[in-house]
Parts: structure tokens; C-alpha cells; sequence
């Protein structure tokens, strides 16, 4: 599991930035799912899903980065960070 807190920063001003992606868990079918807690960049919970439990936590923060976009995350000691690198 990754929890992680910190600032995004928007052109609009600087802001909480809070995202949690579960450990992948494994579906009947046999493929497995991340679910994703971000409300800076996701009105509702996620599930992202790969083949295996290491797609799927990848996708997961890849999805995270890809909804931030431009905007800037920075961890509590104020830097830089992409939560794909945290993986």
C-alpha cells in the first residue's frame, strides 16, 4: 500500500494533496486491481487493473501522475516528486 501527503501545486494556488493506492488484490478471473483514494484529482474511488499485481500498481500511480498533469507535487520536505517514482 502507498499513502502519501503532501502539496499540489495549481496556478491557482497550492493545495492538500493526498493519494492512498491499495496493495493490488487478485479478481475471480484471475487479473488484479489497485484501488485509489486521491480527492485532489478523483471525485470518487478507483480501481485500476492489470495482469498482474505489479501492472496493476504501476498503472495505479501512473494513472495518479497522469491526472496531475503539469500541476506540481511536492512531499512534505518540499520537493518534487511524481507518485510513480514512489513505487
Amino acid at each position: 500500500m502507498l499513502k502519501f501527503e503532501g502539496t499540489i501545486v495549481r496556478p491557482e494556488g497550492d493545495s492538500l494533496f493526498f493519494v492512498e493506492i491499495s496493495d493490488a488484490m487478485e479478481t475471480t478471473e484471475g487479473d488484479f486491481y489497485c484501488c485509489i483514494i486521491a480527492p485532489s484529482v478523483l471525485e470518487k474511488k478507483s480501481k485500476i487493473f492489470g495482469v498482474d499485481a505489479e501492472q496493476a500498481l504501476k498503472l495505479s500511480a501512473k494513472f495518479i501522475d497522469d491526472l496531475v498533469g503539469t500541476n506540481l507535487i511536492k512531499d512534505q520536505h518540499g520537493r518534487a516528486v511524481r507518485i510513480s517514482e514512489l513505487i
